[in-house]
């Protein structure tokens, strides 16, 4: 060719695959799908008579379930983690948009009286997902706890999930440690944020002059002055 590819030019992202669908309701489900570089996407679908139409389509947001009911509950981050857990035979929940979600009251209404474990994904994100939610079942719940998947693993790659995790030790060797981190794993308590003393207003600080009386100071020494300026010496 005359002219060189511009080698600047950004190539177009290879299509992903489809790699799973989970179903929220009769009328609605999520679609994730996975690029050869590791990283996903997700799309909602809905039903409108018979088929299926991308889009929420004003379909009401609702928790992703095991379908198992215990007094013992586990919130994850994503369906997948709830299929996990569902195999180890546990109950468990996700919220639909992973830790981006927003907290809705009517989610809280599973989890009432209920013991609570929240198992954080091993990133930022994850960890401070894990406090909001636990802050906003404080009081719904009888029990609420963060479980630290690095108490158990401290080689836990980062972003590493509870599926990672049970892909790594095993289905016994997880629920073995699911049970111990029940046990060591304190009650969570929101974090107290130190407090902001006010700084005075430096402007009230100043004191009244204080008058020196018939104090005698000694003369100014106006010879060590230039010439032009000895004159205003008092």
């Amino acid at each position: 060719d005359a002219y060189p590819p511009d080698q600047n030019k950004e190539l177009p992202k290879p299509k992903p695959k489809f790699e799973a669908e989970y179903l929220y309701s009769p009328n609605s489900k999520k679609i994730k799908l996975r690029y050869p570089d590791g990283s996903k996407s997700c799309f909602w679908q809905h039903l409108k008579g018979t088929e299926w139409v991308n889009g929420r389509g004003g379909e009401p947001l609702t928790l992703f379930s095991s379908g198992i009911e215990s007094n013992e509950v586990f919130i994850v981050e994503g369906e997948g983690d709830v299929l996990t857990l569902k195999s180890l035979g546990l109950s468990a929940y996700s919220l639909p948009d992973g830790a981006k979600s927003k907290w809705l009251p009517q989610y809280a209404d599973p989890f009432k009286g209920k013991t609570v474990y929240f198992i954080q994904d091993n990133d930022k994100p994850g960890k401070e997902f894990a406090q909001m939610l636990a802050a906003a079942l404080q009081g719904n719940a009888s029990s609420v706890k963060v479980f630290d998947l690095t108490d158990a693993d401290q080689d836990l790659p980062q972003k590493a999930d509870i599926t990672d995790f049970c892909k790594k030790w095993g289905k016994d060797e997880t629920l073995a440690t699911l049970q111990a981190l029940s046990q060591t794993t304190d009650e969570w308590e929101p974090k107290i944020e130190p407090e902001l003393h006010e700084v005075p207003n430096q402007s009230e600080e100043w004191k009244v002059p204080v008058s020196l009386g018939d104090i005698i100071l000694p003369e100014f020494p106006a010879g060590c002055l230039p010439e032009a300026m000895r004159d205003y010496v008092l």
